[in-house]
């Protein structure tokens, strides 16, 4: 426990590869985690040639925290210094970032820089309403990105907000991933989409799957969003058997700046109870 993530500059538990090589088998078990001006649980590298291999973060708690709840990820890019994460039963909520900083803060859980990934039986909420970021998207639920082989399942994220415009979503799959899955997870009252694949341009982007999800009245606060969200250069990519309830003004998909080619949408069911918007 920390003094109060207004008061102190720290992270609750923060493990650095800090040498040239990958260090193996970080467990992380049973915690309960708050009141740090920084990450929660942060495991970091900065370097592509510096990583993890076989981590494990389970039956955390992380709340109250400035930058975010759970964090692995390095600093290098395009690169996957980490192998074998795993993130199951979790929680992090209440985690609602730092006001006045150029890129997003206020995330959930977000894995990044990986070769294998899974986080699975989580929930998170109530994390980004501070998160005014300048030059960058916003914060999200649970998401991963630079990676390989990651699968989101059985999760829960509702009621993530952001306070840019941007993301405040419950899912999402975003830059440098390749054949990775979103499946049986559940959002809702998110400010932004409940799911999203999303590519910034750098790196490939490619075999993404997202199916058996449901999203209930997310885009409460960004009506502008769509439930599921595609943006940039997506390629060989399925959404297909999610449920979609819809707010009244959001639309139900929405694809932006794509150029990619073999994007599928399939067997959605989209639900409402009053006029919604059209494909955006």
């Amino acid at each position: 426990m920390g003094s109060g993530r207004e008061h102190n500059q720290a992270c609750g538990v923060r493990i650095e590869a800090s040498a040239e090589r990958q260090y193996r088998n970080i467990l992380i078990d049973s915690l309960n985690v708050s009141g740090f001006g920084e990450h929660g649980v942060l495991i970091h590298s900065a370097a592509a040639n510096s990583g993890f291999k076989n981590i494990r973060v389970t039956n955390v708690l992380s709340h109250d925290n400035g930058r975010s709840g759970i964090t692995i990820g390095t600093d290098a890019y395009p690169a996957t210094p980490h192998e074998n994460i795993y993130v199951g039963r979790c929680a992090a909520y209440s985690n609602p970032g730092i006001p006045g900083q150029k890129t997003h803060t206020g995330s959930g859980i977000v894995i990044d820089g990986f070769r294998r990934g899974t986080i699975e039986y989580c929930e998170a909420y109530e994390n980004g309403a501070l998160c005014d970021a300048t030059e960058s998207g916003g914060p999200v639920g649970i998401w991963a990105y630079n990676c390989d082989r990651a699968l989101l399942q059985f999760n829960k994220s509702h009621r993530n907000h952001s306070n840019n415009q941007a993301d405040g979503g419950g899912f999402d799959l975003d830059g440098g991933t390749t054949n990775s899955v979103m499946r049986y997870n559940v959002s809702w009252g998110n400010d932004g989409y409940g799911f999203q694949l999303w590519d910034f341009f750098w790196g490939e982007f490619r075999n993404n799957r997202v199916h058996h999800n449901i999203s209930l009245t997310d885009c409460v606060r960004w009506r502008n969003f769509g439930v599921f969200v595609v943006f940039g250069k997506v390629m060989n990519a399925e959404v297909y058997r999610n449920i979609a309830y819809l707010s009244a003004g959001s639309p139900a998909v929405e694809i932006e700046r794509w150029d990619g080619a073999g994007l599928r949408f399939s067997g959605n069911v989209y639900l409402a109870t009053a006029i919604v918007s059209r494909l955006a």
